[in-house]
This record gives C-alpha cells, structure tokens and sequence, in this order.
C-alpha cells in the first residue's frame, strides 16, 4: 500500500494509472513523469521502493501543483472573478455555463450543478 499526498493508491494497478488518482496529474503527465524519472510505467504500485515513491513525491512538488493547493487555487480564482464582477464571475454566480456553451439545454444542468456546489461560492 502506498500513500502519496494522502491518497492510498491500489497495489494492483500501474503506476501511470495509479498517479492519476491524485487531483492535478492527468495522463501525459503521468507517463511523462515515469519516464523522467525511470521507473517503467506498466510496473505496478506495489513494486517501487521506497526511494522510488519519495523520487516520485519529490518532482511533483517541484513541477506543479496538485490536490489541495490546487483547489484552493481554483476557487481563489473563481472567487476572484466574482468579486471583480467579471462577466465569468456572473455566471459562476448564477450558476449557469461559463465559456460560451449554449443555455437552451445545459443551464438545465448546471442549475442541478449550483444546488449541489451551493457552499463552493460562500
């Protein structure tokens, strides 16, 4: 079993989909990351070694930035927005779609969307 910025990730699974489970690592970055750092990505978890693992924590603190930080950083810029009164900000506030997507059936969606986020603008 190991952890990485608190994410218990599955022993059974690769290594480039297991790092996947942590909020900000996609899958190019992910296989990018291996490959830096040498480790073969269609190993599986339980396989690295300790090293391995504090090598792994190591270039993604240094590269970018992921799970907390990350969200922390969204909703600052959301927040942001809001209190500047752009016009992304009036639709995070309404709580209708932000980049131009059509309303006539996704404002449906993104209603049920606020209802269940109302505390993420507060």
């Amino acid at each position: 079993m190991v952890i990485i910025f608190n994410k218990v990730l599955d022993d059974n699974k690769k290594v480039y989909m297991a790092l996947r489970q942590i909020y900000g690592i996609g899958a190019v970055y992910s296989k990018n990351l291996c490959s830096k750092i040498g480790i073969s990505e269609f190993a599986n978890i339980e396989e690295l070694s300790a090293d391995c693992v504090k090598t792994i924590v190591k270039h993604i603190n240094a590269e970018s930035v992921v799970e907390k930080e990350l969200q922390a950083s969204i909703r600052r810029d959301i927040k942001r927005k809001i209190k500047l009164k752009t016009y992304q900000g009036r639709r995070h506030l309404q709580g209708l779609p932000v980049h131009g997507q059509n309303t006539k059936n996704n404002s449906k969606t993104a209603k049920k969307l606020l209802k269940q986020n109302a505390n993420f603008y507060k």
